[in-house]
This record gives structure tokens, C-alpha cells and sequence, in this order.
């Protein structure tokens, strides 16, 4: 699997001339394993991936996440066929090292979250919530229209990685932390190839040290497009970062207000905390108006 060139190129003792076609190759279909599949009405153990229906197959699949995330275990890969899906993904279960549970759109094929929420105490968030979890990988999936991206709350050692945040509900016209991806005390995850467009703040780092922010496009944001707040240690390299709206990037300690918001969950607390955004790299960026 992978993209390839090929060039030809036609020479005729003088002068030559050379055109190039560029190939496309995907990675086959499983023909067994674990499978999230919109189409379905109920889950089976007799998934056909080449047909998406149940019969036939030796796959497990579910028509949404809860039904599977019961069902998960260190190593899995789980596909996520095509289609718009409604319901978050609320991940729970966690992988070990060498071993994470990896939630993958299958590749070829377009996964949406269109307006899927996660909900918490009456108060709602984005599609991908990763609730005290480590070693999980979500990779290529797509959210837009939710009123927010997602969270990671107490979530070590994950990986989100070619995926496309856009469009928040909430507009360029709000400032509120949830239009975004919002990270707290969560440290040694990685944020990998994304596209965050059109948030609040898109993505924050509250109390999250040891991250790694990198290949990323960051572009328009209602407040700012990448925040680290109290947060040390952590690397933003080779992002491309604008803004018409606000700000780009902003890096300062943690106001009472930033501590006591809902979305920190059971981190929640009133203390200001200062001296605490110190010893992060930042590195080949591209800043652009």
C-alpha cells in the first residue's frame, strides 16, 4: 500500500521530455477481524468486509462504537467502515505498550462524525472522548458540525493521527474551550497529521506535559488555534499555523478559570497555577497570516 510515481520519459539523442502518473495503491481488504459499520442494524460474528453485510464472513462487526468498545482487548484493530456516523466515540478501554487498541477508518473510505456529541453531567463535548485511557490510536477519521472536536481527560500514550477536525457549530464567533480538541492532565500522547479548522480554541493542552505536536494544520480558530496552558515538556514541530480570526498559538499558565471548567472533570479544582508552562520546543513551524 502506499503512493507511487511513475515517471516515463522519452529521449531522442538531443532533447527529451518526461510526463509522470501518480498510482494510488490501498492496502487489501480484510477478510476477518473487528468492524464498526454504519449500515448494520445489529452486531455478528459473520462479517463480509467485501460485501458489508452480515453472512458469509468470519468478521465481528457492530453498527456503532458502544456495542464494540465493550468488546475490545490490548491490540485490536478496530475498522471503521465509510459513512456519517451520530454517535461518539467514548473510548474506555485502554491497550499496553507494543500492544494499543487502535481505532482505524478503514483506508479508502471517508469515516464522519457529523454533529456526534459525547455528554457528560449535562454538558457536551466532541465526538472522540478519551476517558482515562492509555495506548489508544484513532487514525483517519473526519469530524464536522459538533460542538466541539473531542477530549483526552487523564489519557496517557495515545496517538490521533490523520484526522480532520472542521467546523464547530459554535462558530468563530465563541471563545468557549469546548470547540476544540481539549487535552488535560494527560501527558505522552501524540498529535500527528491533522487538519483543526474552524474551532474556539482547537486544540489546548491544560496540565498535559511530554506531548508531541507535530505535522499538523492549524487554520482559523474563534480564540486561538493551539493553546498550552501550565504545561511543560512538550514539543510543537513542523505546523503550519493561521488565523484570520484571533491568534495562532498562545503558551501562559492556568488561570482559576482555565482549572475549574467542567471539562477537566475530576481535575477540576480552584487553585491558579503559575510557573508551569516551561521547557517546551518550539520548532519549524510555518506561522502564516
Amino acid at each position: 500500500a502506499g503512493q507511487y510515481v511513475l515517471r516515463l520519459t522519452v529521449f531522442d539523442g538531443e532533447f527529451s521530455s518526461f510526463d509522470e502518473v501518480v498510482i494510488d495503491v490501498l492496502a487489501a481488504l480484510p477478510s476477518s477481524g473487528r468492524f464498526v459499520d454504519v449500515t448494520l442494524v445489529a452486531a455478528c460474528s459473520d462479517y463480509d468486509p467485501a460485501a458489508r453485510v452480515c453472512g458469509g464472513g468470519t468478521g465481528f462487526a457492530t453498527p456503532g462504537f458502544a456495542e464494540m468498545q465493550s468488546d475490545v482487548a490490548p491490540g485490536d484493530i478496530i475498522f471503521i467502515r465509510g459513512g456519517t456516523y451520530r454517535e461518539a466515540l467514548h473510548m474506555t478501554r485502554s491497550g499496553t505498550p507494543g500492544s494499543p487498541i487502535t481505532w482505524q477508518a478503514m483506508p479508502g473510505e471517508v469515516v464522519t462524525f457529523d454533529g456526534a456529541d459525547s455528554f457528560k453531567d449535562g454538558e457536551e463535548y466532541g465526538p472522540l472522548w478519551f476517558d482515562h485511557v492509555d495506548y489508544v490510536v484513532v487514525d483517519g477519521v473526519r469530524s464536522v458540525n459538533s460542538v466541539g472536536f473531542g477530549r483526552l481527560v487523564g489519557a496517557h500514550h495515545n496517538v490521533v493521527r490523520n484526522c480532520d477536525f472542521e467546523n464547530t457549530r459554535l462558530g468563530l464567533g465563541s471563545e468557549s474551550k469546548r470547540g476544540g480538541l481539549y487535552v488535560t492532565h494527560s501527558s505522552y500522547n501524540r498529535f500527528e497529521g491533522n487538519l483543526f479548522a474552524i474551532g474556539t480554541d482547537s486544540l489546548s493542552l491544560v496540565r498535559s506535559d511530554y506531548n508531541v505536536i507535530e505535522g499538523n494544520t492549524f487554520r482559523d480558530a474563534g480564540h486561538t488555534t493551539l493553546a498550552l496552558k501550565c504545561s511543560s515538556f512538550n514539543v510543537v514541530r513542523g505546523n503550519t499555523l493561521s488565523n484570520t480570526t484571533q491568534k495562532t498559538m498562545e503558551l501562559y499558565d492556568c488561570e482559576g478559570a482555565t482549572m475549574r471548567w467542567h471539562g477537566n472533570d475530576d481535575f477540576r479544582q480552584d487553585a491558579v497555577i503559575v510557573n508551569a508552562a516551561q521547557h517546551n520546543l518550539v520548532e519549524d513551524n510555518r506561522f502564516e497570516l
